[in-house]
């Protein structure tokens, strides 16, 4: 039987919302338990793995990521990823997204949806929505780098597809949506076929 929500409460309100609540459940021998958990509240994000199909290559971007940084001194490498605004379908903010991180353009035929994931179940409501998009030269439109009242400052990584996939493999994709992308697309013979 799972949890019943008692109360819930706002306990912090800066960036993110992190919510607390109380949680009752009956065990296993007839005792009714209390206890607390908290969690973050976080919109929904769409991230999109860009694939030129021309150069055989894919396209990531890399920015400085404050809560990893005590991990690892090298910036991440990751995908192309937006917060879902209210109201928003996730599909326009993957378009948009990729405009302003990347610069490409991306036709709506060509954004093709992969899956939704949830990024840390543990603590975070953040759900993720995750696109293929094909691009070419010709999508390249503007210089991206993210939006400079965000404080973004975004470079793109070009990997091609064999090395991209060895990375995933080999544990050096350290960004789990990143991940999760190369081996959905590699389960789904995306490395063969194309």
């Amino acid at each position: 039987m799972n949890p019943k929500i008692i109360k819930e409460a706002l306990v912090y309100d800066d960036r993110i919302r992190v919510m607390k609540a109380e949680l009752e459940l009956l065990a296993i021998d007839g005792k009714t338990l209390h206890f607390d958990r908290s969690r973050v509240q976080r919109e929904d994000a769409a991230a999109v793995i860009l694939f030129d199909r021309e150069r055989d290559c894919f396209i990531f971007i890399s920015q400085f990521r404050y809560p990893v940084a005590y991990h690892q001194e090298k910036v991440l490498m990751e995908l192309v990823a937006g917060k879902v605004d209210e109201g928003e379908d996730p599909f326009v903010t993957a378009i948009r997204e990729t405009e302003e991180e990347s610069g490409y353009v991306v036709p709506a035929e060509r954004m093709k949806f992969m899956c939704t994931f949830f990024a840390s179940p543990g603590y975070t409501t953040e759900r993720y929505f995750l696109y293929l998009a094909e691009v070419t030269a010709s999508d390249f439109t503007s210089k991206g780098g993210g939006l400079e009242e965000e404080n973004e400052y975004i470079e793109k990584i070009e990997m091609t597809r064999e090395a991209f996939f060895r990375a995933c493999l080999k544990g050096e994709i350290t960004d789990g949506k990143t991940l999760m992308a190369g081996l959905w697309l590699m389960n789904s013979g995306f490395s063969k076929t194309h």
